[in-house]
């Protein structure tokens, strides 16, 4: 199918890329969807894989065993699971990745070079948008925290990143977070308010911060789970505010049905590789 077009389509490939798109010879309901290519705007590419021996019980059980392999990280290891990570992306249609990718004492550089050598790695077959992230262990405006970020940054990351509300003091952690962004010429992905809990969102505050700025066209705000607490009225005020940032919330909603064969290909089709992979059947 395509937009505006009734009947089904054959697509032609030549040499592995998408040479033609025409009406299909012969009539009956297709056996493949193409639609345009996934992206993943959330990813820890850094963390994927890190815990593969056993079958965590719970969602603390995971906490704890992903906190304790983190001790062991190494550039390389980091490289490998990362670039597992976009070669498994990349069979399942999706074509861009967003990644937070740890900054603190734990890890240091190590995860930021790991990242960056899969991003490198993978160059021309999936498009990666890596975010210097400063986790809930690199405590902004710390001056060791910012020194680790200022590293982060020296090495090219594509935004940069915080989790905000676990900052002992959030508002001048985004501060100190928005004046490296600006003075780099970076855009910013945040987890906030992965919560639900009303008296302690800190959404308002942020757009409030970012307004002033005149930021927030450069802002993602990342989970947001808090929004849902606030009556209707009020989350439209804040998702309409004077300076708006892009809110993507979380779900835990979980697809748990057959999975059908699809292909994908970008807007542009021609001269592009489709990608075949497996997906949930939706409706």
């Amino acid at each position: 199918m395509l937009p505006g077009r009734e009947d089904t389509y054959s697509i032609t490939l030549r040499d592995g890329l998408i040479a033609d798109i025409a009406p299909a010879a012969r009539s009956g309901p297709s056996q493949w969807l193409a639609l345009p290519a996934f992206a993943n705007l959330h990813a820890h590419a850094d963390r994927s894989f890190t815990v593969t021996s056993f079958r965590p019980s719970s969602f603390s059980d995971a906490l704890a065993a992903s906190a304790k392999a983190r001790t062991a990280f190494t550039s390389t290891d980091v490289e490998r699971r990362a670039t597992l990570l976009l070669e498994r992306s990349l069979a399942h249609g999706v074509t861009r990745v967003r990644t937070h990718t740890d900054v603190d004492p734990v890890v240091g550089m190590i995860s930021m070079e790991g990242v960056l050598a899969a991003k490198a790695a993978m160059a021309g077959r999936i498009d990666v948008d890596v975010i210097a992230f400063s986790t809930s262990r690199n405590d902004l405006p710390q001056p060791d925290a910012v020194s680790r970020l200022k590293d982060a940054i020296d090495r090219k990351p594509d935004f940069l990143g915080l989790s905000i509300n676990s900052a002992a003091d959030p508002r001048k952690a985004l501060e100190v977070l928005l004046d490296l962004a600006e003075k780099n010429g970076l855009p910013v992905d945040l987890h906030i308010d992965e919560h639900l809990l009303a008296d302690q969102i800190v959404a308002p505050m942020a757009v409030k911060v970012i307004a002033a700025r005149n930021f927030g066209r450069h802002v993602t705000f990342s989970h947001l789970c808090a929004l849902a607490t606030l009556e209707p009225t009020e989350a439209s005020r804040l998702r309409k505010g004077p300076s708006p940032c892009w809110m993507r919330g979380g779900s835990s909603r979980r697809l748990n049905r057959p999975a059908v064969r699809v292909g994908v290909w970008r807007k542009d089709a021609l001269g592009h590789q489709p990608t075949i992979f497996q997906r949930p059947e939706l409706g």
